[in-house]
């Protein structure tokens, strides 16, 4: 998958709703959701739309923006707010098209302090050595990704 998000679980759910009332509600929807969720929108609301999830959500979401999927010009954005933001106000060109949104909420069970607090985690749990962390590290496996893989094993899913 080009998003780069977690595909265990995820959910279509069309177009972003107009208006604001119903647009909150969608994205307090989307947080509780735990997986991805992808949506359309429009290249002339895209920015607006984003800026909806901005003001108390950024710190936990990874957006994804597929742009002409399964085109000859497809661009994947992937990041945080501030990330997607950026490049799409780096070109009026950038803001052609047709978009899928993909979100993913990190829940507060997946969130870590930070990455020796997750190292910890790993190593404990799921007797990593330091040569396997820094194995996945250098391999480009993501923090998602380990938070996922945790999550997976302290949940008796992972085939590790």
């Amino acid at each position: 998958m080009g998003s780069g998000l977690p595909t265990s679980k995820f959910q279509f759910v069309g177009f972003f709703p107009r208006g604001e009332k119903k647009s909150k509600q969608f994205v307090l929807d989307i947080l509780e959701y735990n997986g991805t969720t992808i949506f359309f929108e429009s290249p002339k609301r895209i920015k607006r739309t984003l800026e909806v999830f901005f003001k108390p959500y950024q710190k936990s979401l990874t957006f994804c923006i597929a742009k002409e999927i399964s085109k000859i010009h497809e661009s994947f954005f992937l990041g945080s707010y501030y990330d997607v933001m950026e490049i799409l106000s780096k070109s009026k060109s950038t803001l052609k098209g047709e978009f899928v949104v993909l979100v993913y909420a990190v829940q507060e069970t997946q969130l870590y302090h930070n990455s020796d607090e997750l190292y910890s985690i790993l190593m404990e749990k799921m007797n990593f050595t330091k040569d396997t962390w820094h194995l996945m590290i250098s391999a480009g496996i993501i923090a998602i990704e380990l938070v996922m893989l945790s999550l997976e094993f302290s949940r008796g899913k992972s085939g590790l």
